[in-house]
């Protein structure tokens, strides 16, 4: 594959990622609005909807590719996680915690990873 094709690929992946981010956030915060559940059900929520939507991103990268999947896949978790980054850093108010972000960011890069090589052998 060509360089040009790589990134669009992972262009590609990192999209799909995000809209199926927006629509399980939305989805999820429509099922907060109408049940009350504890703030510890909220954030654990949003971190499965977070590595999940990794996951997808990663598979979707890792499919497009002949070898090496793994890098792919953790290339989109890369792209995936600095834009989300970036627009929490915008949206928290100071609410942003950067050392909580860095202590779950190898376990976000780690289901990048094996998204990627399941990705990829899934081409197989």
């Amino acid at each position: 594959m060509t360089n040009s094709n790589n990134m669009n690929n992972l262009l590609r992946a990192v999209i799909l990622g995000s809209i199926f981010a927006v629509i399980s956030v939305f989805i999820f915060s429509l099922l907060m609005y109408f049940f009350d559940f504890p703030v510890s059900v909220q954030s654990g929520g949003l971190y499965i909807l977070l590595n999940l939507s990794l996951f997808i991103a990663s598979v979707h990268a890792g499919r497009r590719t002949t070898a090496k999947g793994y890098l792919y896949g953790l290339f989109s978790g890369l792209i995936f996680i600095v834009i989300l980054l970036l627009i929490n850093l915008l949206i928290s108010e100071g609410r942003f915690s950067i050392m909580t972000f860095f202590l779950k960011m190898p376990v976000l890069l780690l289901v990048s990873l094996i998204g990627g090589i399941f990705g990829a052998n899934l081409r197989k």
